[in-house]
Formats: structure tokens, sequence, C-alpha cells
């Protein structure tokens, strides 16, 4: 919903539009799906122990320290995982083994080709898990792309997937 208003904001009404005309091409059974994945997870954001991709060179967790994240998460009634980043294609596969059901998978950067790919191999071997796609991050505020290419790159991600398209920009 927040994307949807900045996108408003940015472009009248074509963001808007276009999100609900991709949920309106949405078959019955998916809607349905969607509405009750949303309506009846426990969610949770969800940055690894361990992960620091910022630095040089960049850190990244291992896979028991993930599962350990996860089995946590789990044990305190979440079951619905939202991620920043495609960055590390364990994730789904972790989380559906440790029994999320539903995941919502981020993009921090919405024009990375390694981060698109990734973002697809997981929603290829995952697709009933991952019932959307969070685009970008903090990405407003710090001038890494404007409004228009965060839309653009929704627009562009959402007909890649064939899933819903959201963003955590205020």
């Amino acid at each position: 919903i927040r994307a949807t208003i900045m996108c408003v904001r940015g472009i009248p009404f074509l963001c808007l539009l276009l999100s609900v005309l991709a949920t309106l091409g949405a078959a019955d059974h998916e809607r349905s799906m969607i509405a009750h994945n949303l309506a009846k997870t426990h969610w949770i954001s969800y940055a690894p122990t361990h992960y620091y991709p910022g630095e040089v060179p960049p850190v990244y967790p291992s896979i028991e320290s993930i599962t350990a994240d996860l089995v946590t998460l789990r044990a305190a009634g979440f079951d619905g995982l939202v991620t920043y980043s495609s960055d590390l294609g364990s994730i789904p596969d972790l989380a559906e083994k440790a029994g999320f059901r539903s995941m919502l998978i981020g993009i921090w950067d919405p024009w990375s080709p390694r981060e698109r790919a990734e973002l697809l191999k997981a929603i290829n071997g995952h697709r009933s898990l991952i019932a959307g796609v969070i685009v970008g991050n903090e990405g407003l505020e710090s001038g890494r792309y404007t409004v228009v290419s965060l839309c653009e790159a929704m627009n562009d991600l959402r007909r890649m997937t064939s899933k819903p398209v959201s963003s955590t920009e205020p």
C-alpha cells in the first residue's frame, strides 16, 4: 500500500491503476490465495544474523545461522517471512523446510541483474511459498533510485514474475 501511495504521488494514478489491473488479471484462485495469505499469516521482516552486505568484502551468514534464525522465528509463531533482498538464494528453501507458509521476497536493488536472476530462480523453485515481491528499500531517501524508476521496476518485475509486487518505500 505504501508503494502505491508513493507511486500515486510521483505518477498520478498510473501505478495505482497498474497495481489494480494486475490484481484483476489474476485468476480467482490466485486472488483468493493472496487474500488468504495476507489475512491469515503472521508476518515478520527478516534480515539474517551475521549478514553485512555493505562490508568490503560482504559478510554472508552460514546456512546454519540462517536455519537457526528461521527455526527461532517459527517457534515464536511467525509463518510468513518478508525479506529485504534476493541476495541469499538459500532463504526460500530454508524457510520452506522450517515450516513457513508464505514469503514476500525482497529485491533491494530494483535493477540489479544478479538480484533479478536470484529472484526468478527463487520464484521458479518456490512458486507456492512466494506470495509476492517487495521492491526496493530505503533507496528513495538515499537517492539510489527515483519514484519513476521504482514504479518502472515494479511493473517490470510484476510482468516477469506474475506475482503481486509492492515496496517498503514510504
